[in-house]
């Protein structure tokens, strides 16, 4: 388990190098990554990198485009660990072959290994999350049919972060605009040269999370009917944080974008959290 938490005080204590290697060195201690394969050569599974999110509370302007022009509240209350990149076509990859033995292969149209992976269905992302789970000995969090589908959030394993844990991450703290230009934190329609990039070149957020604006679009849980500690989902989803080609304003943290489940463009990509108890 990541025990750096990312809270504004603690990453202005710490650097950004410091923080990494406090990271790296934690996960690769955690038995839950023991995802490697046996014999050298063999393909094998390196544990993403995550860090931890304490609860917290952030009051807010309305929403883009909401009826309601009242501040909102955007509260998280229980810890968890979130992916300081997008989910990468080398992630993608090194899971097929591990738990398929097939030869790499990504849906992504625009190809590198350490670009994001995109052209994915919501339904596909939840079954990377179950695959990546059950490799590192989590409980897997979903239950899925083509347009339907249901997250047990007692679950442990990896998932798509719910709205309000991506923007709580987005926002890293703030409530206004980004410490930083948008021009150093994203990539987006003046400066992608109209394709993805590589993650993490781009500077972080205050919480030490990279592309959450821009780059692709990122699946998230929007949620739905409520059934005990089931949730249900059908038909449509949401992604978050703007894509390469969009303007500035469709990069607002507050933004969210609907689409059906089973549809896929090279805009739309992921990154995993997992609950903490």
């Amino acid at each position: 388990m990541c025990t750096c938490i990312a809270t504004q005080s603690s990453l202005h204590r710490l650097s950004p190098l410091v923080l990494v290697i406090v990271v790296v060195i934690t996960l690769l201690l955690s038995p839950g990554f023991a995802m490697a394969g046996g014999a050298d050569g063999e393909p094998k599974v390196e544990p993403p990198l995550m860090i931890t999110i304490a609860p917290g509370t952030l009051v807010l302007p309305p929403a883009p485009g909401a009826e309601e022009l009242h501040p909102r509240a955007l509260t998280i209350s229980r810890p968890y660990e979130i992916m300081t990149t997008e989910v990468t076509q080398r992630l993608w990859n090194a899971l097929a072959r591990v738990k398929y033995d097939t030869v790499p292969w990504s849906p992504s149209e625009r190809k590198g290994a350490d670009r994001p992976v995109e052209s994915v269905t919501f339904r596909s992302a939840l079954e990377f999350c179950n695959e990546l789970s059950l490799l590192a000995g989590y409980q897997p969090c979903y239950e899925h049919e083509r347009e339907e589908a249901t997250w047990d959030s007692t679950c442990n394993g990896f998932r798509l972060p719910t709205e309000a844990e991506w923007e709580y991450a987005a926002r890293a703290g703030s409530v206004t605009t980004p410490a930083f230009p948008l021009q150093e934190l994203a990539w987006f329609a003046p400066n992608s040269r109209d394709t993805t990039h590589r993650v993490g070149l781009k500077r972080p957020n205050d919480f030490g999370l990279y592309d959450l604006q821009g780059n692709v679009c990122e699946w998230v849980w929007s949620g739905g009917e409520t059934r005990g500690d089931k949730q249900q989902q059908e038909f449509m989803a949401s992604c978050r944080g703007g894509t390469y080609y969009d303007e500035a304003e469709e990069l607002d943290p507050g933004a969210s974008r609907s689409i059906y489940m089973e549809e896929t463009g090279i805009e739309v990509g992921f990154r995993l959290v997992r609950s903490l108890p």
